[in-house]
């Protein structure tokens, strides 16, 4: 449920994967959010993502599991130049986490 907070707070989103601890959010090519600035853009998904997960882990899990450690995502940019590129990566990403 994390990535879908996340495609709500970035409207700019047109398509995310996820699969276990591995998430994808492309944004559109002609998004200006952040003034397309890369680091601002990984450090808010990443943080975003982070808090909401500790949020609101008891929800889906009340009582059962209690979270061992504060949990940590990485994150990156990548620009790519085509949607050729875009495919291409999203079929590595699924094949990857088959």
């Amino acid at each position: 449920i994390t990535f879908v907070i996340i495609v709500k707070e970035f409207k700019d989103i047109v398509i995310a994967y996820g699969e276990s601890d591995e998430y994808s959010f492309v944004f559109g090519r002609g998004t200006s959010v952040f003034g397309r600035r890369g680091s601002k853009i990984v450090s808010l998904v990443a943080s975003i993502f982070s808090s909401n997960f500790v949020f609101l882990w008891k929800n889906y899990f009340p009582n059962e599991i209690p979270l061992q450690s504060p949990p940590a995502f990485d994150a990156r940019v990548i620009c790519y130049p085509s949607i050729k590129n875009v495919k291409d990566y999203l079929s590595w990403r699924q094949a990857d986490c088959a």
